[in-house]
């Protein structure tokens, strides 16, 4: 009888305690959307005390505070310096930064680790082919979320960049961006990009971003390029990608492209490997895994590209025989001109995909800065 007791008190606890943990549970996951840890600062509206201009507000935050903006036209180039800062808009459709031509629009220096950016229309940061490569957001840190913006009329929409010298790195690694609009940019939607090799000796990466349930559409030359060296283990997933010359360029080593709409690419739907021809530079170990490719001029191609997994993805020019067949190249490094650059033999080769779908896949995307 004792035991028996004993038995039903120890269940009894462990129910109570699972209980618990999943109510802390949702209440952190909770927390981490809809809780401000530390002040609010207030720009715009009419408080009497509040801002006139977002950078002066950040200028004066402490790590952990929010910066809220209210509706209205910002003028400004911002940067951030200061580790976990918040800064949301009112409403992202009327809640406009606007870089006037000037530069990026946001900037995060290597300290601004842990920021998040929401609700704001973040324009014209420098536009054209020949005026570098500003960007709406603009990041070299890490553990950043950009989250139901609209981002337009930059250079590139969101840059996650690098910088490297001896002793000094700045990156940009374990990103999020998801559920923004990112549309008619001069270049690019999303860049990721890590191509200095003696970053990649450091065993110091962009790695570990996340790309999820974006729609981006009509930035003139590519809807995301992930130019990476090495391993990069990014994840894009839930988007809506259409109307690029290419909607997606993968590079780099352990990417996985999974559950996207992708359509109406001029040239590719996805463009896998950047062929180069040096060993440095190849792309491993891709997964490209149930999406959709419809309307694109080609849907899916590589260059020197390996281990590159295809499966169950929807493609509108599939005959429904057997398995859908992807054409691609590889190179081979045969000499180098007087310049040093190699000279290059290209093989064909054919990757499959062994289980395409019979119907495309429902993909939706949401928005909300979770803010109540």
């Amino acid at each position: 009888m004792n035991k028996t007791v004993l038995v039903i008190g120890i269940i009894f606890l462990l129910i109570c305690a699972s209980f618990t943990s999943s109510s802390n549970s949702i209440s952190k996951s909770k927390s981490l959307m809809l809780s401000f840890d530390g002040d609010i600062l207030y720009v715009g509206g009419s408080g009497p005390n509040n801002y006139t201009k977002i950078q002066d507000a950040i200028n004066d935050a402490l790590s952990g505070d929010t910066v809220y903006v209210y509706n209205g036209i910002y003028y400004e180039n911002i940067t951030i310096t200061k580790k976990s800062l918040k800064l949301n808009g009112e409403d992202k459709n009327t809640t406009i930064i606007d870089g006037g031509g000037n530069e990026q629009v946001i900037l995060l220096k290597n300290t601004a680790d842990y920021t998040h950016i929401c609700g704001f229309t973040i324009q014209n940061g420098t536009e054209g082919w020949s005026s570098g490569w500003y960007s709406g957001i603009h990041s070299f840190s890490n553990y950043n979320q950009f989250y139901d913006n609209i981002i337009t009329n930059n250079n590139i929409g969101i840059y996650l960049d690098y910088y490297f010298i001896p002793a000094y790195v700045m990156e940009s690694c374990h990103n999020q961006i998801y559920e923004n609009i990112i549309t008619d940019n001069s270049k690019i939607g999303i860049e990721i990009q890590r191509t200095d090799i003696t970053l990649m000796l450091s065993n110091r990466k962009c790695v570990h971003n996340k790309i999820n349930k974006n729609t981006i559409s009509h930035n003139e030359n590519c809807g995301i390029e992930l130019i990476l060296f090495g391993k990069g283990y990014t994840t894009i997933s839930g988007n809506h990608i259409s109307n690029h010359c290419v909607n997606i360029l993968v590079s780099g080593y352990f990417n996985k492209i999974e559950n996207n709409d992708v359509r109406e690419g001029s040239e590719y739907g996805i463009h896998i490997g950047i062929g180069v021809g040096m060993f440095i530079t190849k792309t491993i170990g891709t997964t490209v895994k149930e999406n959709n490719f419809i309307n694109n001029a080609c849907n899916a191609y590589f260059e020197d590209s390996f281990l590159t997994r295809w499966k169950g993805n929807y493609w509108d020019d599939w005959i429904g025989i057997v398995f859908y067949w992807i054409l691609g190249i590889t190179y081979k490094i045969i000499g180098y001109d007087e310049y040093g650059w190699p000279i290059l033999k290209d093989t064909l080769h054919i990757n499959f995909d062994s289980s395409p779908a019979q119907e495309p896949y429902d993909i939706t995307t949401t928005q909300g800065c979770g803010i109540e």
